[in-house]
């Protein structure tokens, strides 16, 4: 095992430069992992502050794990043995008189208050439950000197705190892989370093609001959130941060980071928001790199809007997640690969808008089953295949854009009941169809629009 000691130093202490600890000063928290475990009975945790002009300079604490110091145990020892031989001769010399009997004691005392003051001197530089005691003075728990022994309440406070602080650890560590709290420069790194170090507020959160703002925290670094500081550092409440929405109860629900000139990666930990986040737009900004899994798991999502970034990959058979969802906007992104099958599962989705990538494959043959779609957008990709049949089972659609790809057979006859006679606009102009135009398209005078050019059609 490895043990981790929560200690705390008398200086507050801005940056230990990537040092892993776990010290807290007047300002300031720091983990500190001590690698090793103690074989020996009669072996220590042995504790050495280095307060060189260097190490001060650097703000770096030194930690050495070893045995009690064998040549300081000798020396001891040997001074110690030194005196009792003293005592032994003046003993001797003063046997048959009073005043020497007298002179013995007193220098018995005199040995037992060395020993003590040097034992103590040891004991102080001994980590015993996680208190650190220096040669100027006592420290408390709370980083802060104090005239006397800690009290049992303060001692009881010291470790309550301990323990929430280690929920708060493994929390975070649940959300967080160890490579990128690990990596210095990360956005987990840095929302991490703020949220035990210098957000103000730290002190009087519960679990959930501090995970809230560590989750808030990572998004914001990770988009490269502008004026951040903001945030951060002068807004109390993260339900008041920008493009946050909170329910009565503090949870956050919605998210909406707009056109807001961001230009980083979506970090998989709005994960943490899985069981309350129902709203997500990042749309017209310069997000790059893939959907993260993280976002997958946004189980109650009913609104994400993406649309107009740089999003690259290809978009998983984890949509089948999103269950609640209404609106699905991924349009004028970089998106690559099928569109997959299990999008037909969203049987709420309403408006569907994948134009402008770089899909390939056929449209799923069961998008059918999407029975509440409203508007379908997949123009502008290179989809191919011919037009799936089951679409005419979506009796609420009005609008279908399938413009510009390589869809090539004919047009369905029964195209004309699209939407349940109910169809506004109908494109499909640049694609490789052929045939001529069906017949029956039922109650014409509803189609406001049908675009059928630039394909293989007869008249």
């Amino acid at each position: 095992t490895i043990p981790v000691l929560y200690l705390y130093a008398t200086d507050g202490v801005d940056n230990t430069r990537g040092v892993k600890s776990n010290f807290r000063g007047y300002d300031t928290f720091y983990e500190l992992s001590v690698s090793g475990t103690i074989q020996n009975d009669e072996a220590a945790l042995k504790l050495v502050i280095n307060t060189d002009d260097v190490a001060s300079q650097d703000e770096v604490f030194k930690v050495i794990l070893s045995d009690r110091v064998e040549g300081e145990n000798e020396e001891d020892s040997e001074e110690g043995t030194e005196l009792e031989e003293e005592i032994s001769k003046e003993k001797e010399q003063g046997q048959n008189e009073q005043a020497g009997a007298e002179e013995g004691i007193e220098l018995d005392e005199k040995v037992a208050k060395k020993k003590g003051k040097n034992k103590t001197k040891k004991e102080e530089e001994i980590v015993g439950q996680f208190n650190v005691t220096t040669e100027d003075k006592n420290v408390t728990d709370e980083g802060m000197p104090l005239e006397g022994e800690i009290t049992e309440e303060e001692e009881e406070t010291v470790t309550i705190d301990r323990k929430a602080l280690k929920k708060l650890l493994n929390k975070i560590q649940s959300v967080s892989s160890a490579v990128s709290l690990g990596d210095a420069t990360s956005a987990q790194t840095q929302a991490y370093t703020w949220l035990l170090e210098q957000d103000p507020f730290r002190y009087d959160l519960s679990l959930d609001r501090s995970m809230n703002r560590y989750t808030m925290a990572v998004i914001y670094y990770s988009l490269n959130l502008p004026r951040i500081k903001k945030q951060l550092f002068e807004t109390e409440n993260e339900c008041d941060w920008i493009g946050v929405t909170c329910s009565a109860f503090g949870k956050i629900t919605k998210i909406n980071l707009q056109n807001l000139g961001l230009n980083g990666t979506i970090p998989s930990e709005i994960k943490y928001f899985a069981g309350t986040l129902t709203h997500v737009d990042f749309s017209e900004n310069d997000i790059y790199g893939e959907i993260p899994d993280g976002l997958y798991k946004l189980r109650n999502l009913n609104y994400l809007y993406l649309h107009h970034n740089k999003l690259t990959g290809t978009l998983s058979s984890k949509v089948s997640t999103w269950k609640p969802l209404k609106d699905l906007y991924l349009g004028n992104n970089e998106f690559i690969g099928q569109v997959p099958v299990e999008i037909s599962t969203l049987q709420k989705l309403r408006f569907f808008i994948l134009h402008n990538n770089k899909f390939t494959g056929q449209i799923p043959f069961n998008i059918g089953n999407m029975v509440n779609l409203f508007y379908l957008d997949l123009s502008y990709n290179e989809l191919a295949g011919t037009l799936p049949p089951s679409l005419v089972m979506c009796k609420k659609l009005r609008h279908v854009y399938l413009d510009h790809n390589m869809l090539a057979g004919p047009i369905p006859s029964f195209y004309g009941r699209l939407g349940n006679y109910w169809l506004i606009d109908l494109t499909l102009d640049s694609n490789q169809l052929v045939g001529g135009v069906p017949e029956d398209w039922g109650d014409r005078k509803k189609l406001l629009s049908l675009k059928v050019q630039d394909n293989n059609l007869s008249w």
